[in-house]
């Protein structure tokens, strides 16, 4: 509730509304959430919190959510496509083209199309690791942990710390399409982590298996746009059952976009080849021709506490994404595309992530199958 008066039966209807945008998207457990509800009560009942000049703390206001997060963001308002991705994906640029050439002025290298863009980070307010702020829960099932009392509850998934606030549009009249990682930190728990696999209610159940060998909750952050409300949610924790350790998430930066472009199709990833070169690894990604690229880059961590995306160049006579990452031995890999109507897709292998180890002497096509 906020403001100075509020009915009842509009603050429970803004109540609900808000806890959609919260969640990840629709499965088994949100909707039939979102329906049931006991109003005890009228709903045309209003609150009225007087105030004055002398009380402004009796002022209706929204609780503050998560105390022990910080967060901050960069807006740039920022148009254009980019000149060499377009030319060399087969588009030119004439006089007729839709779209303005715009360099982005935070990145020289990079021009952009049909969107606007924010840049968020989000960190605990405390220097202290994760597992010393969030609060643990241990039993047979496994270890959860919870930020300021929420977790995420998706079908499949670890129940671990999930985060979320409200974005600010740019323009008002822009909803938020996609977001795309830059970097983010991690402490690493050796622990089995509790997975929610069974769902039940009075007519159904729902019963998933728990991935193997693989990292849930491995998109790491996503986006929801519902009338009037943007949300960035950010699922603070990762399981590996098979290693028997949970990844959380100490902080994160990010580059949220916007768009109001018919185009929603999320760009398709047809191969990916990563070999060694020199003290680091050669990475070879190739796009689906449907959307046309604005960047491509991949998202690397060595399992030490940190992920990193490093971009990647187009080259014109293989029709693919290359580039050379800098790192040490042990290295997962994702991938991640935007294309010029704001649209990112991440590509993690379904949580399994893309390893050197598993691609020397070839590409792999996908989708792929592995036993």
């Amino acid at each position: 509730m906020s403001g100075n008066d509020v009915q009842i039966g509009q603050a429970l209807r803004r109540a609900k509304w808000k806890y959609y945008a919260q969640q990840r998207g629709d499965d088994v457990v949100h909707p039939k959430v979102a329906m049931q509800m006991t109003l005890y009560g009228l709903p045309m009942t209003q609150l009225h919190s007087a105030i004055s000049s002398l009380s402004p703390e009796r002022t209706l206001t929204d609780e503050d959510a998560f105390p022990s997060m910080s967060v901050s963001n960069n807006i740039s308002v920022t148009f254009g496509c980019g000149l060499n991705q377009r030319q060399a994906n087969g588009h030119s640029l004439l006089n007729d083209d839709p779209f303005d050439v715009v360099v982005d002025p935070l990145n020289p290298r990079i021009a952009l199309c049909g969107f606007v863009k924010s840049i968020e980070h989000f960190s605990f307010g405390s220097n202290a690791l994760p597992s010393a702020i969030l609060s643990k829960t241990a039993d047979v099932s496994g270890t959860s942990y919870s930020l300021n009392g929420r977790v995420s509850l998706e079908l499949g998934e670890s129940v671990q710390p999930r985060f979320y606030y409200t974005l600010t549009r740019p323009e008002s009249t822009t909803p938020v399409r996609s977001v795309w990682i830059i970097s983010t930190t991690y402490e690493t728990i050796k622990s089995v982590t509790a997975t929610l696999t069974t769902v039940t209610n009075e007519y159904d159940s729902v019963q998933v298996d728990v991935p193997t060998d693989a990292w849930d909750n491995s998109d790491l952050v996503t986006v929801r746009s519902l009338p009037g409300q943007d949300t960035l949610i950010a699922f603070m924790g990762q399981g590996n059952h098979d290693a028997q350790q949970i990844r959380l998430t100490r902080a994160m930066s990010v580059e949220v976009y916007y768009s109001n472009m018919e185009d929603t199709d999320a760009p398709r990833l047809t191969s990916v080849a990563i070999d060694r070169s020199g003290a680091g690894y050669a990475v070879k990604a190739k796009l689906g021709d449907s959307n046309v690229i604005a960047r491509v880059g991949v998202l690397f961590t060595d399992g030490l506490g940190e992920w990193h995306t490093q971009d990647l160049s187009f080259d014109v006579a293989s029709q693919s994404w290359v580039g050379t990452v800098s790192a040490t031995s042990n290295v997962s890999f994702a991938v991640q595309a935007l294309d010029t109507a704001g649209n990112v897709g991440r590509f993690t292998n379904k949580g399994r992530y893309y390893r050197e180890s598993a691609l020397v002497g070839g590409t792999v096509y996908l989708p792929a199958v592995v036993r």
